[in-house]
């Protein structure tokens, strides 16, 4: 068992799940029932299950996973840090909500109108996201190489990576048209 057996594989093999279930469970295929957006519902936390059981296999069957013991407290909780983790996690986590609630109505009125409406929305949404997640990402990566130089004290290294996010975050973003 390697170690290298790790978040792609589990990511592919989820998405193939997802997949299967989805064709299985949407359109009725494979003896399974017809079940429309419900079923997506279903395959997909089908494929969340199949993630988390894949995952605990790979923490228990990887030596160098294991040795760190990660369930051996599991049921003796530490209050102190808990109770941390808890105040700072909370306003992320109601943000969290918010959003994919949201996000989730949207989709699920776009169920009512139909097949093509749902589709036409999820489109939508992927570009919109794309359009969001490649700036998201460049600063999420700025502000890493940023603290990191910060940290050592290299303030021409903190000027570069500050430089860089910047041009690229405006050649991605700035209108063309000009």
């Amino acid at each position: 068992w390697s170690s290298d057996v790790c978040s792609y594989d589990l990511l592919l093999g989820a998405i193939g799940v997802n997949a299967f279930l989805d064709y299985a469970l949407i359109f009725g295929h494979f003896g399974a029932p017809r079940l429309g957006i419900v079923g997506s519902g279903v395959a997909t936390l089908c494929a969340y299950m199949f993630e988390c059981a894949a995952m605990l296999t790979i923490i228990y069957r990887t030596p160098e996973l294991r040795r760190y013991r990660l369930f051996r407290r599991f049921f003796r909780p530490v209050w102190d840090k808990f109770f941390e983790i808890f105040r700072l996690g909370v306003p992320m986590g109601l943000s969290w909500v918010f959003e994919i609630l949201f996000f989730n109505t949207g989709a699920l009125v776009m169920g009512y109108f139909g097949a093509a409406a749902l589709a036409a929305h999820q489109v939508a949404l992927n570009v919109i996201s794309i359009l969001f997640m490649t700036p998201m990402g460049i600063g999420i990566a700025a502000s890493v190489r940023i603290g990191l130089a910060a940290g050592a004290g290299d303030k021409a290294a903190v000027r570069r990576a500050a430089g860089t996010a910047l041009t690229l975050g405006g050649a991605l973003m700035g209108d063309r048209k000009s």
